[in-house]
């Protein structure tokens, strides 16, 4: 088992340690990173978490309202 305990458990670190240290090729690893996001996405939307574990840019929404999760947001202008 990757990971041990309640989805609420995993957080951003534990998900970048795993993905880093996995011994797969950089594109399974984004493939993964997608499907991670996607999977935690839908937790989100059930409101099993208030934030994305998954979501490395910073910032998630939950029923349209915006969510810090601690990360640095980018400027994309």
């Amino acid at each position: 088992m990757i990971f041990a305990g309640p989805i609420t458990a995993i957080g951003e670190a534990q998900l970048k340690t795993w993905l880093i240290e996995w011994d797969r090729s950089l594109k399974t690893k984004a493939n993964y990173h997608g499907l991670i996001y996607g999977v935690f996405a839908y937790a989100v939307k059930r409101g099993y978490l208030v934030a994305n574990p998954g979501n490395w840019d910073g910032a998630e929404t939950v029923e349209g309202e915006a969510v810090e999760t601690g990360a640095a947001v980018p400027d994309r202008t």
